[in-house]
């Protein structure tokens, strides 16, 4: 399982959110996301090496960006996590 890291923007993001059940939509993503994360696609062109897996709740799409860092002489495992609504 990877740890997770936010970025700065995903962490105020997450901390303004009032609607509960959306937060535990987030949450069980990000559990997904730790467990497999090369489950989201893959971007191309400027954005290579960055993985996007979408959301869907309350019919809106949320997009959740994503950077996986893999370090194995140290089994640091991290995934940066950048959140867009689209």
């Amino acid at each position: 399982m990877y740890e997770i890291r936010f970025m700065r923007v995903a962490e105020k993001y997450l901390k303004k959110l009032k609607d509960k059940n959306l937060k535990n939509a987030f949450k069980s993503t990000f559990v997904e996301i730790s467990i497999n994360p090369y489950k989201g696609k893959l971007k191309v062109g400027d954005l290579v090496k960055i993985f996007c897996y979408d959301m869907y709740y309350n019919k809106t799409n949320y997009e959740t960006a994503y950077r996986v860092n893999d370090i194995f002489d140290s089994c640091n495992y991290s995934l940066n996590i950048h959140l867009k609504n689209s």
